[in-house]
């Protein structure tokens, strides 16, 4: 994945959405949900994007006051298709 330098297998994606582009309405872009071993977050590599990343749980990302509105819109879809949110399985 571009945005954190991983490779994730086609396996490990578990849901995904078509969405509109934020900034053409003539495209799309989409949103994927895969799950990883544990440990896989000591290989992501990010550019020079972003001001700081954490792991943390769902319900703690989607009460932040400073969250991508986009990002927790689509993390809600997700949920609400009775996705589960234990990673440990």
């Amino acid at each position: 994945m571009e945005e954190v330098g991983l490779t994730i297998p086609a396996e490990a994606i578990v849901w995904s959405r078509r969405y509109p582009s934020a900034n053409d309405p003539h495209r799309h872009g989409y949103f994927y949900i895969a799950h990883m071993p544990a440990g896989t977050e000591k290989d992501i590599v990010f550019g020079d994007e972003g001001q700081e990343w954490r792991l943390m749980d769902l319900e703690a990302f989607l009460a932040l006051d400073r969250v991508v509105p986009a990002f927790a819109s689509r993390l809600r879809d997700w949920l609400a298709t009775g996705a589960s949110v234990d990673f440990t399985a």
